[in-house]
């Protein structure tokens, strides 16, 4: 599995056995396909985490964004689903908190 940093909204938290958090979250992310260059587009998947990780994500709630290192888990095809199916299990996770106005005037 790769480790990555995600910019992630969580959507949807739910408590399962043992302190493991399952849940949706969407990822923002460029596509440089279009001509006029890179596009923002927007992917949610299912999560799982326990831990730390958890822990965050449960103080911050759903509808907040966070910053996440995990890696994307993908799953072959079965039977039952015929298709792949990918999720994200987070290992860390931290607050974004917006800047204030004054601060992004400041930095640009």
């Amino acid at each position: 599995m790769n480790y990555a940093h995600f910019k992630a909204r969580v959507r949807t938290v739910e408590e399962g056995k043992e302190g493991l958090l399952t849940g949706l979250l969407t990822i923002q992310y460029l596509n440089g396909t279009e001509a006029n260059g890179a596009v923002a587009g927007a992917v949610t998947l299912p999560y799982e985490t326990s831990g730390r990780a958890a822990e965050t994500i449960r103080d911050r709630c759903a509808e907040n964004y966070l910053l996440v290192e995990g890696a994307l888990r993908v799953e072959p095809p079965t039977t039952d689903a015929p298709n792949h199916s990918v999720s994200l299990k987070i290992f860390s996770a931290a607050p974004m908190e917006p800047l204030p106005v004054k601060a992004v005037a400041m930095a640009a």
